[in-house]
């Protein structure tokens, strides 16, 4: 950066380009923000639109990706993988399950180029951009969750969560498979509360440090108590879930994960 050049001040900075303003620069920085990249013809598609028109359009509707059949056909989670799994001695179970395992991976980078180019395409990339900027909030990790369909449908809950309100994105991400695995929620019991999902629910997902409490966290992961997986599906355990009154933020009531 050139010292010579001072930046401009921060009111001055936030405030709306003027319509002079808007030029083929602009448009191009516009692009570049919102997605990777700035081709000819949609930078002078979006500097005939405008900015607000740009984005509205760049956001219009979720393209959804297409998910590889290989993705669930490797994956060790599954039921029919853990079915033929257990009719086996234990040195063929774990030939077969590090196999199972490197077709995984195969197919995992498989996906992982076919997100590469579903991103770089104009018409999807603010989405996918967008969808990274989720996935630093909603975070995952793949050494956890190990099951490669898991991490397409979380990534997936994530890209069909633009369309919606931020609450209802932060309970889809709670029954995803991949975070409930991911933060252990169902490993959460009335009589061993688990707190990760709650710390994280308050500190990353919505409140921001300094808005809560230690105990709004333990009673939050009471509220959470419950939560199963059956067959990669989302579901309140009753017997597990503490049905006793908890006070979050000042309030008293039999909480639930909703």
């Amino acid at each position: 950066m050139n010292d010579d050049l001072p930046l401009p001040p921060p009111e001055q900075a936030w405030h709306p380009l003027s319509f002079e303003a808007w030029d083929e620069d602009c448009a191009c920085h516009l692009l570049r923000r919102m997605g990777f990249a700035a081709t000819p013809a949609s930078t002078q598609q979006t500097l005939r639109d405008g900015p607000a028109l740009a984005v509205r359009r760049a956001f219009l509707k979720v393209r959804p990706l297409v998910k590889s059949e290989k993705l669930s056909q490797y994956d060790e989670d599954s039921a029919d993988i853990r079915a033929k799994a257990r009719a086996l001695t234990p040195e063929e179970r774990q030939n077969f399950l590090n196999e199972i395992r490197r077709k995984g991976q195969q197919a995992f980078d498989a996906y992982a180029m076919q997100w590469l180019n579903f991103a770089r395409n104009p018409e999807t990339a603010a989405q996918e951009k967008f969808v990274m900027f989720l996935q630093d909030i909603f975070v995952v990790a793949r050494q956890k969750v190990r099951s490669p369909s898991r991490l397409f449908d979380y990534q997936e809950t994530l890209r069909l969560g633009i369309e919606g309100d931020y609450p209802s994105l932060t309970k889809s991400v709670m029954r995803s498979p991949g975070m409930i695995q991911y933060l252990d929620l169902n490993q959460s019991s009335k009589n061993a509360p688990n707190e990760p999902f709650a710390r994280e629910l308050f500190e990353l997902f919505t409140l921001g440090e300094g808005n809560y409490s230690e105990e709004d966290i333990k009673q939050a992961a009471r509220a959470l108590t419950g939560i199963t997986l059956r067959n990669n599906i989302y579901r309140l355990d009753p017997k597990r879930h503490d049905n006793g009154d908890k006070t979050l933020f000042g309030k008293t009531g039999n909480w639930t994960p909703d």
